[in-house]
């Protein structure tokens, strides 16, 4: 549309010389009209020298909020890019995707620029973001020039925090399922050895290894292995016989880190086991909500899941060793066995502001 105008008032110029018959409206027409290739050069000159990328592989956001996607425009010739207009493609995990417009104006000559575009992420899961197509405009919006953009970048939508009311039984054992990754306390002169050092001042006498000494004429003082602290034993049940929803799959992870952040919230934490979409076993030790994000992100990059049959029983029945706590894509929650309480995903935010769970 901009060029149309600038083209009719080329003519117009020259219409108006012709008529008139004024030097000074010709010479008019004519810088017009050498503006107008000149304009057409400096956008193929620029389309050579813009690079765009994204700042980044990996990014961590918040559901329901605006998620800032970092870029960089480099230009490594002499002259300033005038604008550039780039479209972004978001893509799900079920294979729907979004696109989106940008448009840049500030890209200065011989220097990196990093400007930020926003999008919106109503569902928890991984989004890839590509640059779909990125045009160079001269300095009058004259003439559009593709630029050649690859990349993209990688946005983990982390679920809303909130936690799942969660209650203990009188005969909970924290550490049922994990016997054998116990270890004895700290300096009690019982656990397992782990290294041998000098005595320094200020280590307590009980660490002294009397034997090595003996044999030394040297105190030396036992590092023991320290006292694992409680877990609960929590297995995510990811087998399907159908492809799930991205909705489904929001549902799940926002109840999953629910049920995670209730037990850091009781002082507890939470050792998440899974089998990943080719049946290796994956393990992650959630102390706080740094790793509870972790965790999230991991299982975000072993997605989308598979359909795979559920081979060890039947419809609703949890897999794994049957012991501590299993989550399934059916958002179904089982302890030791025995199904606590079945989530819905079309009304999980709501039940699970009601729901308490008792261990």
């Amino acid at each position: 549309m901009v060029r149309l105008l600038f083209l009719a008032l080329i003519l117009l110029t020259w219409y108006l010389a012709a008529m008139y018959h004024l030097v000074s409206l010709l010479a008019l027409a004519a810088a017009e009209l050498l503006l107008l290739f000149c304009m057409f050069a400096v956008s193929r000159y620029l389309k050579r020298r813009i690079r765009p990328r994204f700042a980044g592989q990996v990014l961590a956001a918040g559901k329901r909020r605006k998620i800032a996607c970092p870029f960089v425009v480099e230009n490594t010739g002499r002259l300033p890019a005038g604008k550039l207009r780039m479209r972004f493609r978001s893509a799900c995990w079920d294979g729907r995707s979004e696109k989106s417009s940008f448009l840049y104006t500030d890209a200065g000559s011989g220097e990196e620029e990093a400007p930020e575009f926003y999008i919106n992420a109503p569902w928890c899961g991984m989004l890839t973001i590509s640059i779909d197509s990125v045009r160079v405009y001269d300095y009058l919006s004259l003439f559009p020039a593709k630029v050649p953009a690859f990349g993209s970048i990688k946005v983990a939508v982390l679920p809303e925090e909130r936690a799942l009311d969660i209650r203990f039984a009188g005969d909970f054992n924290a550490r049922a399922g994990f016997e054998e990754e116990q270890r004895p306390v700290f300096g009690s002169g019982s656990g397992e050895i782990r290294d041998l050092r000098e005595y320094t001042a200020g280590d307590p006498y009980r660490l002294i290894h009397w034997n090595q000494t003996a044999r030394t004429d040297v105190l030396w003082v036992k590092e023991q292995e320290p006292e694992q602290e409680p877990s609960v034993p929590m297995y995510l049940d990811l087998r399907s016989e159908k492809q799930r929803s991205v909705q489904e799959l929001d549902a799940f992870f926002e109840v999953l880190s629910a049920l995670a952040e209730g037990l850091l919230r009781r002082g507890l934490s939470v050792r998440v086991r899974w089998e990943d979409r080719n049946g290796a076993p994956a393990e992650a030790l959630v102390r706080d909500g740094e790793e509870r994000r972790g965790m999230l992100m991991r299982l975000y990059e072993s997605g989308p899941f598979s359909v795979r049959k559920k081979a060890f029983g039947g419809e609703g029945t949890p897999a794994g060793d049957g012991r501590g706590l299993c989550l399934n894509l059916d958002l179904s929650v089982f302890w030791n066995g025995n199904e606590l309480r079945r989530f819905s995903a079309q009304n999980w935010a709501e039940e699970l502001e009601r729901t308490t769970l008792v261990l």
